[in-house]
């Protein structure tokens, strides 16, 4: 559970305060495995499967914030850092490159739950699914399924269709395009796991072009033979303190079945230092079980910044949809209205708010609401927020509304305890929500050092008294300053528990080997990847920078 931050700006109405990306790489003991690659590699594997609990580091904007409060997600009409506002957000910076989008969240507490868990609430819908602000035009459910996790994303883990539409009424994961930086450099993945599951990972960046390419082979399993690819690339035509143009494209496709296209152009205009206006047309074309979905649209947003005290969003958009089945072809245009609001008080109140109106020429105006509030005060703040929307073409609100107490050691522990209500289709959800999260530097000497961990866990009540659990976490260690072991799993009352592990090892400066294991608890369940092999599953791979 992340709670982000409000841009901290060096003069008004600019840009958040440039920060490094690039994590620290740390200095090897002088022994003959920190000198030997070959060595090295062979006492890591070996290591792995005697020991058996890493994780990729997630990469924190600001280092300064423990626990990735520095992360930067999306906004309406921008790409910012959030402030100290309730909202559950965990931005995820170097996936797994061998999962699926689902793969990689099976672990959030809250999340989609496998077929044989209780579907509570948010449990029993599908997040929606955006790339750069605009959303996949079907239910995701499926596409979740087999989409590789191969770039950055972030995960809305709260009714969030005041800020995206009716698709993320209950919650949205944001696929973002590959980022721009000051030199040139990227990176190559190969991987292959058993049952017989292989692909590969790609990217490069420079100061106006990246990319980045995710490709998946699976032939294991009563699913027989998947291939899927994700692809992303992002191009910026020139940028300055005024004005900057900017095109993105994405394409996904699960082979002979299902996928997704889409290309965009972003121009923005700044005016007085204070305000911007953005304007982004856009095409995309998705095809999922035979329907086959061509949409041309595109957003307007201004935005006004007052010296970082408060921030206004005005937004609108637009788009024609030609929907063709094997019943025939239809045509609908789809619209809304949006304004969202942040405001910091005195730098230790921070509210924010959004409300949106959605129109349909086949369906009912949908209105969606958001609004959260926290108060910091030393190691404590205290949060809450309440969120509302609709699934286009549902007659059920979802809901959900929390309250809850963060106590922050330093930069070493953090405990969150929450109350929670949810209605989703059902009568109403109470129960508790907590977590607590560790980031230590230095652990048992110089043999252990950096330990991390994240437990959370949500127990919710319905109107009978019947409870249901739902737990999960991850946790990982460096291993004499170079090995990673980590793991991570999830639970639900009466289900088995799903848990991973794995590790990696650095060979040289821009070299790594990694290996994990998955399902290892749940037999032939393909669970979390409902498309991938079933049971077990083992993978060992490669990745070089550049």
């Amino acid at each position: 559970m992340v709670e982000c931050q409000l841009p901290k700006l060096d003069v008004v109405g600019s840009s958040p305060i440039a920060r490094s990306i690039f994590p620290q790489t740390p200095t090897l003991f002088e022994t003959p495995a920190s000198r030997c690659p070959i060595l090295r590699a062979f006492c890591f594997i070996a290591l792995f499967w005697g020991i058996v609990p890493r994780a990729h580091a997630q990469v924190t904007l600001d280092a300064e914030r423990p626990f990735g409060l520095g992360e930067v997600i999306i906004l309406p009409g921008s790409s910012d850092y959030l402030g100290d506002v309730p909202h559950e957000t965990e931005a995820i910076t170097d996936p797994l490159p061998y999962h699926s989008l689902e793969g990689m969240i099976a672990s959030q507490v809250g999340w989609l739950a496998p077929p044989s868990a209780p579907n509570l609430g948010l449990h029993a819908y599908a997040p929606g699914l955006l790339f750069d602000e605009i959303p996949y035009p079907f239910e995701s459910s499926s596409i979740l399924d087999w989409l590789p996790a191969g770039t950055s994303f972030t995960v809305l883990n709260f009714p969030s269709s005041a800020w995206w539409g009716p698709s993320a009424a209950a919650g949205a994961v944001q696929l973002k395009a590959p980022g721009l930086s000051q030199g040139v450099g990227g990176k190559f993945s190969a991987w292959g796991g058993d049952p017989l599951a292989v692909g590969g990972y790609g990217s490069f960046h420079s100061p106006s072009l990246a990319f980045c390419g995710d490709y998946r082979h699976s032939t294991g399993g009563s699913k027989g033979v998947e291939d899927s690819f994700y692809a992303a690339s992002k191009i910026q035509w020139f940028q300055d303190d005024s004005a900057g143009l900017e095109s993105g494209l994405l394409g996904a496709q699960r082979f002979l079945n299902d996928d997704w296209y889409l290309a965009y152009t972003n121009f923005r205009l700044s005016i007085l230092d204070f305000q911007t206006l953005q304007l982004k047309p856009y095409y995309q074309t998705a095809t999922l079980g035979g329907q086959r979905l061509q949409e041309a649209g595109g957003r307007l947003d201004y935005l006004f910044n007052m010296a970082g005290l408060a921030e206004s969003h005005w937004g609108m958009g637009w788009s024609r949809d030609d929907l063709s089945t094997g019943g025939g072809a239809e045509s609908f245009q789809r619209g809304y209205f949006q304004n969202t609001e942040f405001f910091d008080i005195l730098g230790s109140v921070t509210v924010d708010m959004a409300f949106r109106w959605d129109f349909s020429s086949n369906s009912a105006t949908l209105f969606s609401a958001l609004i959260g509030a926290q108060y910091n005060e030393g190691a404590f703040s205290v949060m809450g927020d309440y969120a509302k929307g609709r699934p286009e073409f549902s007659i059920q609100d979802i809901r959900q509304w929390d309250a809850g107490l963060r106590y922050q050691i330093g930069e070493e522990w953090n405990l969150t305890g929450k109350y929670v209500g949810e209605e989703a289709g059902q009568g109403p959800l109470n129960g508790v929500k907590w977590g607590l999260q560790a980031d230590h530097r230095s652990v048992w000497g110089a043999a252990f050092s950096e330990l991390k961990f994240d437990l959370e866990e949500e127990a919710l009540a319905d109107g009978s008294g019947n409870i249901a659990y739902d737990t999960g976490g991850n946790i990982s260690v460096k291993v004499l300053r170079w090995f990673h072991l980590w793991m991570k799993g999830r639970g639900f009352s009466n289900t088995p528990f799903y848990y991973e592990i794995g590790g990696d090892c650095p060979l040289d400066d821009g070299t790594r080997v990694y290996v994990s294991a998955a399902n290892l608890s749940q037999g032939s369940t393909p669970w979390p990847e409902p498309l991938g092999p079933d049971g077990s599953v083992f993978w060992v791979g490669l990745e070089s920078k550049f």
